[in-house]
């Protein structure tokens, strides 16, 4: 065999290998959706106040489980708080059994009635005076969010008390599609699904809803997949942040107001924090709010889900801080 030949059998073992890899793990992921969606229905046979600790089983479970990602996570964490490895390990410990929860909640939100209305009562919202005079005013705002906490159920709070709330996502892969928007629709909040395949349809919904006087919730604590966006240094690793929500927020008169995760337990508790105006250099407003995201990281590092993709899977910046 030639070596043209070789190389293209190589080529296609290696495809093959490739998609088996991917279906086994679309299986894994459908699975582990089933597994939660059932002990979750187990769970509010109970009482909906059960759901919290078997969420936080999970993640525990899950952070067992994850023995190499977790190694490298604590490491990467380490540096990036400029802490010890048994600081980071106990950060990220909790990390999971926060996010995990979040997760196996949001599963929970599509079942009865009575206990989706109790899950909403029970999240806290301090300074949301500042968010109703928002929506009085008629003007939209931006909630900058980030991947701490149960961000699907604060929004179905914020509507359960009137309040015009829109939620920006994409697909998650760990539930089956068009499943996060049938719950958002549950609770009385307006999904704005984005597609890679079709951006624009996606902006022009998102502008829609601010021009209406809409609050539009979106996570910001991520790099883009490609390398699209604005270049920052974010705890320590250079991604580049999206600017196309601070483009349509300027487009539309919008502040960007932070809701920033307080405490978990028992009940989540969220705050309000002071607006940000969007200037006229959208990147500079990029790099404002990723400073204010990371510092919030910083202060409560055990909240943030450190295992999502779109921060580990990069490299740290060339030159570290002392």
């Amino acid at each position: 065999m030639d070596t043209g030949a070789r190389t293209k059998q190589l080529a296609r073992q290696r495809g093959l290998i490739e998609t088996c890899v991917r279906y086994c793990r679309g299986r894994m992921r459908r699975l582990t959706f089933l597994l939660l969606w059932a002990a979750s229905r187990l769970a509010l046979m109970v009482s909906w106040r059960s759901l919290a600790p078997i969420g936080s089983v999970f993640g525990s479970l899950h952070y067992a489980v994850q023995i190499r990602a977790r190694r490298r996570l604590a490491r990467d964490m380490a540096v990036a708080l400029n802490c010890s490895a048994a600081t980071a390990r106990r950060a990220l410990r909790q990390s999971y059994r926060v996010n995990d929860r979040a997760v196996f909640e949001i599963v929970a939100l599509n079942s009865s009635r009575p206990a989706v209305d109790a899950m909403l009562a029970s999240c806290r919202i301090e300074g949301v005076e500042q968010l109703t005079r928002q929506a009085k005013s008629g003007e939209g705002a931006v909630l900058l969010g980030m991947h701490m906490g149960n961000g699907v159920l604060m929004a179905g709070a914020l509507a359960a008390r009137g309040l015009p709330v829109a939620v920006v996502y994409r697909e998650s892969r760990k539930l089956p599609p068009g499943y996060l928007g049938e719950v958002m629709r549950r609770i009385g909040v307006t999904p704005l699904h984005v597609t890679y395949a079709n951006p624009a349809g996606g902006s022009l919904g998102i502008l829609r809803a601010l021009r209406k006087g809409m609050l539009v919730y979106v996570l910001m604590d991520q790099g883009n997949k490609q390398a699209e966006g604005v270049p920052v240094v974010f705890l320590g690793k250079q991604v580049h942040m999206p600017d196309g929500i601070v483009r349509l927020a300027a487009k539309a008169g919008a502040p960007f107001i932070p809701v920033e995760l307080r405490a978990a337990e028992p009940d989540w508790v969220y705050q309000v924090a002071a607006p940000s105006e969007v200037g006229d250099d959208p990147q500079a407003t990029v790099r404002e709010l990723a400073q204010r995201m990371e510092n919030q990281i910083r202060a409560q590092p055990q909240f943030w889900s450190w295992h999502q993709r779109r921060w580990r899977r990069y490299p740290f910046a060339a030159a570290q801080p002392e």
